[in-house]
């Protein structure tokens, strides 16, 4: 490849580093700028096959939305899933140096036989359990108290208080209902982050049996671009997002049209007993699973769109909100940070009713139906358990097993069971959804550069050097100039230095004779990814 490049870069082996940057106050982020900062007019830049990818800078956000059954029979696993939570928290902010944020939401999103819960429908809930200690009892035909092991042996705070901060769509300093941290600190006022963690992720068990997860998370993502919410600027665009489900039961996301199947006087065609003065949580599963056969052993079970009436519908006439609805939510979410982030950046963690060994591909999830040797359960919830434990038993997943198979981390998908001891595996799969922050904006370009000018002592580099970033009109390809005296040219976000010779000699063992450095005004902030890639002359061979 043999091109005139904008800028010839002669003997800059010699040129002087100045440790110090111009400042321009007030200029913002990097992907909030206003202009192009210059030097991409007088031609179109070099195309992406005769670039080569030098640097990726990464701020490391990310944002965590836990969606938690809080029904009666969650006291064990929110226990077990709130340590969890707190060494992730942990480790991802001072192991990782991760920007987060943690949300917390129930699976209650209402139902006409849960009219004496109060439905959070997404919002975020960030208060010490210790203040809330009625919600740690379930009044059911037997009356279950969870307040020690859910809360009290796990919380040593009365309360959890948060300090005012502001949002990339509100700048007025108010209290938020979510936990931020940082390596550079954190939104707590008081309060060490794992301790707050153990106070607020437990959400009681006092609420609805039908539970909604995936209700609750369309209600969440809803809710963060809602002004007048409190949790509205949650999710920054530029993070990356995590959408973590605990729960022992399948998705009842009813569609409120249709919630006469719940009704004694409604069409009881997904009612296990129509004879019985009330449903259970089998409507959930009759009206919204299909398994390739009717039983003992099921086959492959997977979400189906059924009318009032028992028939295969569309999304339109469908019952149970269909699965389209939430996949599209998570499709907008990652196209609204595609300008920060060309990956993918919207990950689905699961631990729920799945045999243990089925995170890691030691077991597999078998559905049948009369095989457990417990009918009651088959009468409550339309399926033989999908796994069991000391804790109790738990409903195979089926709507929220494909969205996290739709929405893996990395290249695996994170499902786990919640009827094992501990939830760690889960969560040390989870970190593989970390924007682990990359800051070194040094790098040896790869490969031997030409000498373009034999005749001048020291090698002399044709090259051009692409700044990839979000732009306002989304993903931008800018290309820099040069650096003047080691500082940004006015005008511009930033600038590059290039180092041959005796000056990249730390570059020699890769093979290599260059070493760019990427130079950001002081001032500006990156978020999201910012990528370096320059178009060169490749010497043939080594260097």
């Amino acid at each position: 490849m043999r091109r005139r490049a904008r800028w010839l870069v002669l003997g800059l082996a010699g040129l002087a580093w100045a440790g110090g940057l111009a400042c321009t106050p007030d200029l913002g982020k990097l992907g909030d700028v206003a202009e192009d900062p210059g030097g991409s007019e007088g031609g179109q830049l070099p195309p992406s096959s005769e670039r080569t990818a030098v640097l990726r800078l990464d701020d490391g956000a990310l944002d965590v939305l836990f969606v938690i059954d809080n029904s009666g029979s969650m006291g064990t696993e929110q226990a077990r899933a709130t340590v969890a939570i707190a060494e992730f928290a942990r480790v991802a902010t001072q192991t990782y140096g991760a920007d987060l944020r943690l949300g917390f939401t129930t699976t209650d999103d209402g139902n006409p036989w849960c009219q004496g819960t109060t439905p959070e429908a997404g919002q975020l809930v960030l208060r010490a359990c210790t203040g809330r200690l009625s919600e740690f009892v379930f009044e059911g035909a037997q009356t279950i108290d969870a307040t020690e092991e859910a809360c009290l042996e796990l919380c040593d705070l009365d309360s959890v208080q948060t300090i005012g901060t502001a949002t990339h769509l509100d700048s007025t300093l108010s209290p938020r209902p979510w936990i931020e941290v940082s390596p550079a600190g954190t939104n707590l006022q008081g309060a060490e982050l794992e301790a707050a963690v153990l106070c607020t992720a437990p959400q009681g068990i006092a609420g609805c049996g039908f539970e909604s997860p995936l209700e609750a998370m369309h209600a969440a993502i809803t809710r963060s671009s809602s002004p007048s919410d409190p949790s509205y600027g949650f999710m920054r665009p530029w993070a990356r997002l995590a959408v973590v489900f605990v729960t022992d039961e399948g998705d009842c996301s009813v569609d409120d049209a249709w919630e006469e199947i719940f009704l004694p006087d409604g069409n009881r065609v997904f009612w296990s007993d129509p004879q019985t003065p009330a449903p259970s949580s089998a409507v959930c599963w009759n009206a919204g699973v299909q398994c390739e056969s009717d039983g003992p052993q099921l086959g492959a079970c997977n979400p189906q769109n059924y009318d009032v009436n028992g028939n295969v519908t569309d999304a339109t006439s469908a019952v149970m909100r269909s699965l389209t609805r939430y996949i599209e939510d998570l499709q907008a979410v990652e196209a609204s940070k595609a300008a920060y982030r060309p990956e993918t950046s919207v990950a689905v963690a699961l631990i729920a009713g799945v045999p243990e060994g089925y995170g890691d591909g030691t077991a597999e999830l078998v559905y049948t139906r009369g095989v457990f040797p417990d009918p009651q359960f088959l009468e409550d919830f339309g399926v033989d358990p999908g796994c069991y434990g000391p804790a109790g038993l738990a409903v195979p997943p089926v709507r929220l097993r494909v969205m996290a198979e739709l929405h893996p981390v990395g290249d695996r998908e994170v499902v786990y069971s919640v009827c094992r001891d501990a939830y760690s595996p889960a969560f040390d799969q989870l970190y593989g959804a970390l924007a682990t922050p990359r800051t070194e904006r040094s790098a040896c370009i790869p490969g031997c550069l030409v000498d373009v000018d034999s005749k001048v002592a020291g090698t002399q580099l044709e090259c051009e050097v692409i700044m990839l970033r979000a732009g306002e009109q989304g993903r931008e390809e800018l290309a820099l100039s040069p650096c003047e005296a080691g500082a940004v040219p006015d005008g511009e976000d930033a600038c590059y230095l290039l180092r041959v010779d005796e000056d990249a000699a730390a570059c020699a063992a890769q093979g290599s004779n260059a070493e760019l450095e990427l130079v950001l005004r002081e001032g500006v902030e990156l978020r999201g990814q910012l990528d370096v890639e320059v178009a060169c002359d490749p010497a043939p061979g080594a260097c």
